[in-house]
């Protein structure tokens, strides 16, 4: 073995075991030398944001009767970014929307496309490249009045990401419904192989119920988008919904954010595993120590009050949802108090910026 293998191998250890270690029960910091700032920040729980300004905005004029765009997922391919967002509108309430460019700065004046899915609801995307079949696939939920609960996991592959009109028609992700799920909602799929010894070559399925849980199932690989297993709970804590799911490069743990909501403001907390299929801890749980709130964000202008869910950009747009821990940006969907203001949910004008780390 080489050097180099050797010593990020021993760094790998050192990691985990720093973080199940620190830094709550010693004073001894010397090991923070051993990294880069922002891990040490990570393994602290420590987030600091700088926004942009508003990116995208829901309408370009009067004759557009989109009101919000939200929850929005993204990847770099052929030198463009390829964005699809849920748009919040009177008929269809629910729309996924597909965007691409090659600056953030030039996001809000690219030509939005609504995906011919579902024709009473889409929302919630997930988009990724699945490399054992060569398809673009994207997860999200729809609304079947002839199942209970109305929504559904559904899935549609494409050959070509940057073609609005090749997603095939929804398909359902599961045959029959889980006898133990009564309501289940924003699902997300990461899948492991060989690389992340000694874990099998896995694809894992994420959803949440709105009661506090986040819950999992998982298929071999070589079966996905089918034979899902019986979904079990493995988290429990005062969130809300919208999980999204991520590898940290180079380290053996996984990231998940979630949308959660105390005081009336929405904003994201987090949690991480040693596995996917593993017991997720704490990292950064209330308004004040979270992943993103209003209270750990830089903004000039002032635009953020409430964060709702969004995507970690990753380091590539393939189904391991790698990202890079020295630089993680977070692209959300905020909202400004007034916002709210006589609106009911469906009204409200949520925009999507993105976060740096400050």
């Amino acid at each position: 073995m080489g050097r180099t293998f050797i010593v990020a191998a021993i760094a790998l250890l050192v990691f985990c075991a720093a973080t199940r270690a620190q830094p709550t029960n010693t004073t001894d910091r010397s090991w923070e030398l051993q990294y880069p700032r922002a891990i040490v920040n990570l393994i602290y729980g420590r987030f600091a944001w700088k926004s942009s300004p508003v990116l995208i905005r829901p309408s370009h004029g009067d004759n557009d009767t989109v009101r919000g765009i939200k929850e929005p997922t993204a990847v770099y391919f052929q030198n463009k970014w390829h964005l699809f967002a849920t748009a919040r509108s009177e008929k269809p309430s629910h729309q996924i929307v597909y965007l691409s460019f090659d600056d953030w700065n030039q996001a809000d004046k690219s030509t939005r496309h609504v995906l011919k899915l579902d024709p009473t609801h889409s929302a919630s995307p997930q988009v990724f490249y699945f490399e054992p079949q060569r398809k673009w696939y994207l997860i999200y939920q729809i609304q079947d009045p002839k199942k209970n609960p109305t929504i559904q996991p559904a899935y549609s592959t494409s050959d070509d990401i940057s073609n609005p009109a090749s997603w095939t028609s929804p398909q359902p992700l599961f045959e029959t419904q889980p006898d133990n799920i009564r309501l289940w909602t924003d699902f997300w799929v990461l899948c492991t192989d060989r690389r992340d010894y000694p874990l099998q070559e896995r694809a894992y399925l994420f959803f949440s119920s709105r009661d506090g849980k986040l819950w999992r199932c998982q298929t071999a690989l070589g079966d996905f988008p089918a034979k899902w297993s019986r979904p079990q709970s493995c988290l429990e804590s005062d969130v809300l919904q919208g999980a999204r799911v991520y590898r940290l490069r180079g380290y053996r743990k996984y990231l998940t954010i979630i949308e959660a909501q105390e005081t009336g403001r929405r904003f994201c907390k987090a949690f991480w595993a040693d596995f996917p299929n593993g017991r997720w801890d704490d990292l950064a749980v209330s308004e004040k120590r979270s992943f993103a709130s209003r209270l750990n964000i830089k903004q000039d202008p002032q635009w953020i009050e409430q964060i709702s869910r969004g995507e970690i950009l990753r380091t590539s747009y393939d189904q391991r949802m790698e990202i890079d821990p020295l630089h993680i940006q977070f692209l959300f969907a905020g909202i400004d108090e007034y916002d709210k203001t006589d609106r009911g949910y469906g009204q409200i004008p949520w925009r999507i910026g993105l976060l740096e780390p400050q």
